[in-house]
C-alpha cells in the first residue's frame, strides 16, 4: 500500500492581498478558487521533558481534541513534506519504532508528554484549481502565516507541483521574506523551557 504524503509551503499574507485573493483579483487568476469557509481551531503541542519528538522530525498536537501526528519526511518547516497520523496510539508506534526504550512499554492511555504550546488559530480555508489547499491561518498571539497543501503518493512530483503553481501566482504567494510557521513564532513570544 502506498503512503499518502503532505507537502505544504508556508508564506506571508497581507490583509490587500488575501481580499485579492479570496475574489480572484490577481494576475494572473486561478483557474477555480472556492471558499471553504472560516474556523477556529485550538491546538495543544506536546513534547516529552527532553524533546524527544522535536530531535525525532515528530510533532504531536491535540487538535480541537483529536491527536495528530506529523513526522518530517523531507524539506524544512516552511518548505516541507510530512507523513501524517491520527491518534495517540500511533505515536507511540511511531517512537516505538524509533528504539526509544521510554515507549516501548507504555499503552494507549499512558504518557510521559507535557504540554509546550497552546494557541487558537482562525483559518480560512480555499480550494484553488481544484487541486491545492490553500489556509490563511491568524493566530491568537498575532501571528499570520498561509500555507498551500497537496496530498499525493510521490511526494516529490508534488513539491514540483505546489513549487509551479507558487511561482506561477507569485502575485499572492510571498516568499521573498522570513516566513516562520506558527510553532516558531509562538516559541519566539513563549520561549521553550
Amino acid at each position: 500500500m502506498n503512503h499518502v504524503y503532505e507537502v505544504e509551503r508556508k508564506f506571508l499574507f497581507t490583509f490587500a492581498n488575501a481580499t485579492k485573493f479570496h475574489f480572484n483579483k490577481g494576475a494572473p487568476p486561478f483557474a477555480s478558487l472556492v471558499f471553504n469557509g472560516l474556523r477556529t481551531q485550538h491546538d495543544c503541542y506536546y513534547d516529552t521533558e527532553s524533546y524527544e519528538l522535536d530531535k525525532h522530525n515528530i510533532w504531536a498536537r491535540l487538535r480541537n481534541g483529536n491527536w495528530q501526528i506529523k513526522r518530517l519526511k523531507s524539506g524544512i518547516h516552511e518548505k516541507a513534506t510530512y507523513e501524517e497520523f491520527e491518534g495517540y496510539q500511533s505515536l507511540i508506534n511511531l517512537m516505538r519504532h524509533s528504539g526509544l526504550k521510554e515507549w516501548k512499554d507504555l499503552n494507549a492511555g499512558d504518557t510521559i508528554l507535557q504540554k509546550i504550546a497552546d494557541f487558537k488559530t482562525e483559518r480560512k480555508s480555499y480550494t484553488v484549481n481544484d487541486k491545492f489547499k490553500v489556509v490563511l491561518d491568524s493566530t491568537n498571539f498575532g501571528h499570520e502565516v498561509g500555507e498551500v497543501e497537496l496530498k499525493g503518493v510521490n511526494y516529490e512530483r508534488c513539491g514540483r507541483e505546489v513549487d509551479e503553481f507558487m511561482a506561477e501566482h507569485q502575485w499572492f504567494f510571498d516568499r521573498a521574506g522570513p516566513v516562520k510557521g506558527k510553532l516558531k513564532a509562538y516559541w519566539e513570544i513563549f520561549p521553550r523551557k
